[in-house]
């Protein structure tokens, strides 16, 4: 059995497991002198055979020649990974939180990386009371851009409140689809560290002001979505990334943790980028990801939002029903898993449109009730 084994603190002791179960092994780290000495143990604790191969993790071309080199040596590697490849961009509730901020008499900084959408939003927000509203064109996964977001947050106001990081980036894919992963790394850029570069800046002021950060990741952060990996992922690393803030910043700066299921945005309106990488609108995809679940209106969503934050909640789940999935995922992850498989997962060649969840959508005729009508006739821009 060819059993592939990536660089842990782990290293020296995960192979000797598998040694004593008579695996072959394929040891991999970047310091060979250790991973020798590791192939040394598990000759003889029993493994019949043990490549050692030097490579860094974190770089694509050495993964790639780890796996290649495990198929040529043993010809099969029992541990394979599945996924897709699609990607999404969404602008969440760029168009609604600010409405509901703007209603308490908030002054606003609105940023995105269109600035014309920007504007929109920022006249909406006088019209409903905001005081002031500034905007900056930024991209957040750009550290400069974050940092200049917050200088000018500071010199046009002089004080910072609330911080809401809303940015997303949603990929929808299968991993054996995606001709060239790297490419997902703008997920984590704009969903991870997007926040981290936002929130380093913000810190100093918010503490000044013992203000809040409102952070929103979603319930994709704890349910196991297929065709959603890096999305999914990204998501877990902000809810984790926000609770160790907690516990550093103490109650000098809150924290408002968002878990949003499904609501009305870019990608329930079918936004997505094409294998070719152009941005496209693909309901039928659409459909197959969303499948049977209620789709909730922005404007109810974004209230609850604002509304917990100002009220200084730890955590906010729009819709509250969706806060037993947690629950679900926690006590029957097997039923969670068979669901999922079920309902998402098509045979080889097949495309998510043939997925079961679609077409219940289509048989029953539920998106009638279930999917506002905002979403069915969309209108996301593809820039």
């Amino acid at each position: 059995m060819g059993q592939l084994l990536l660089e842990s603190c782990l290293l020296k002791h995960l192979p000797n497991e598998y040694a004593k179960r008579g695996a072959c092994l394929v040891l991999v780290a970047r310091r060979e002198r250790s991973l020798q000495e590791v192939a040394e143990r598990a000759w003889g604790l029993g493994a019949p055979d043990v490549l050692v191969v030097r490579a860094d993790v974190s770089k694509v071309e050495d993964c790639r020649n780890v796996v290649d080199r495990t198929m040529h040596h043993f010809g099969r590697c029992s541990t394979s990974t599945r996924m897709n490849a699609y990607k999404v961009m969404e602008s969440h509730f760029m168009q609604h939180l600010p409405n509901e901020y703007a209603k308490r008499g908030a002054c606003l900084v609105l940023v995105a990386r269109r600035e014309r959408s920007l504007q929109e939003v920022a006249e909406r927000a006088w019209g409903l009371g905001a005081p002031d509203v500034l905007v900056v064109r930024a991209d957040v996964s750009k550290v400069e851009d974050c940092r200049n977001v917050v200088d000018r947050t500071m010199q046009h106001f002089g004080s910072l409140d609330h911080l809401v990081n809303n940015a997303g980036m949603m990929s929808i894919s299968l991993l054996e689809e995606a001709k060239d992963v790297t490419d997902f790394r703008t997920v984590m850029d704009t969903n991870f560290w997007g926040y981290v570069y936002m929130t380093r800046f913000a810190v100093p002021h918010l503490r000044n002001s013992e203000g809040r950060i409102v952070a929103l990741s979603s319930s994709a952060s704890w349910l196991p979505a297929p065709r959603m990996s890096f999305y999914n992922a990204s998501k877990a690393a902000i809810a984790q990334f926000f609770e160790t803030s907690r516990i550093e910043f103490g109650p000098h700066i809150g924290i408002t943790l968002v878990t949003p299921g499904f609501e009305e945005s870019e990608l329930t309106k079918g936004k997505q980028m094409s294998k070719a990488g152009k941005l496209e609108v693909d309901q039928e995809s659409r459909d197959a990801i969303v499948s049977m679940i209620p789709v909730q209106r922005v404007e109810s969503c974004a209230r609850g939002i604002v509304s917990s934050a100002c009220k200084g909640e730890r955590y906010v789940t729009e819709p509250a029903w969706f806060r037993a999935t947690f629950l679900w995922n926690i006590f029957c992850p097997e039923v969670i898993d068979w669901t999922y498989r079920l309902l998402y997962i098509t045979c080889p060649g097949e495309s998510q449109k043939d997925a079961i969840g679609k077409k219940l959508v289509d048989f029953t005729g539920a998106k009638k009730f279930l999917y506002p009508e905002t979403i069915k006739v969309p209108d996301p821009k593809t820039d």
